[in-house]
């Protein structure tokens, strides 16, 4: 099957992707067949289509990798465990979530999904409004670009939230990344320059007990100094 340039190469990606694009769906198909009609079979089999490529690639597969990390676990315990405790071994529930109503997508569900993005964007109808809401414009399979692309989030840490973030240095050395906060001035994460592609910004907050924004850029480096065009700016709130 080609690869679509819209569609994200990462799983994680790809789901959520196909979140969206099942989200904007309905809107957009009413649209277009308010001026012509969609074919039926698409425009029927697709939205289930959706459903079960969201369901299998997201819970039910991260089910699927929590299962094979507790049964490793069991085997670990089985092979090397501390025999003179006496506790046997217990098997983790072996269940999937609950899977979407109805009988499942037939074999071929992503290729259904791809010929209808096709036939939407032929459509007379079709906007660049519209394919922006569905996510079928744009390349997600860039090769170079003028600064770092990157994304941040806050997760829970043993005393308060802490910042992560994932870049992308398309072949470049290293990345400089600067953060600022409470207003204050830019100012480098670390010592700056970060090879990646992960980092973490684990600074306790100015404030204690007080949630402050945290702003985040990033530029490529030459001779270990900043170089090149500036990231647009990203933020992410962290809570006590």
């Amino acid at each position: 099957m080609r690869h679509q340039l819209y569609f994200p190469p990462r799983q994680a990606d790809q789901v959520a992707w196909l979140r969206q694009f099942r989200h904007a769906l309905p809107g957009c198909m009413e649209r277009l067949e308010a001026v012509r009609p969609l074919e039926p079979v698409l425009r029927d089999e697709v939205p289930r289509d959706l459903d079960w490529l969201i369901f299998i690639m997201g819970p039910a597969m991260t089910r699927t990798r929590v299962l094979g990390m507790a049964m490793t676990s069991v085997q670990r315990a089985l092979l090397m465990g501390d025999a003179r405790g006496g506790k046997p071994v217990s098997l983790p529930a072996l269940s999937l979530p609950e899977p979407p109503a109805g009988p499942p997508a037939r074999a071929g569900a992503l290729k259904r999904v791809f010929k209808l993005v096709r036939v939407i964007k032929n459509h007379p109808a079709f906007t660049e409004e519209m394919g922006a809401l569905l996510g079928v414009l744009g390349n997600r399979f860039v090769k170079d670009a003028p600064a770092p692309v990157f994304k941040v989030w806050a997760q829970r840490g043993a005393q308060a939230e802490v910042v992560r973030g994932r870049f992308k240095r398309f072949g470049r050395k290293m990345v400089y990344i600067e953060t600022r906060r409470g207003g204050g001035s830019w100012e480098k994460l670390g010592a700056g320059l970060h090879v990646g592609p992960r980092f973490a910004d684990e600074r306790p907050l100015l404030a204690p007990g007080t949630p402050e924004v945290r702003e985040y850029r990033m530029c490529f480096s030459e001779e270990d100094k900043p170089a090149g065009e500036w990231s647009p700016t990203a933020s992410v709130t962290v809570s006590p």
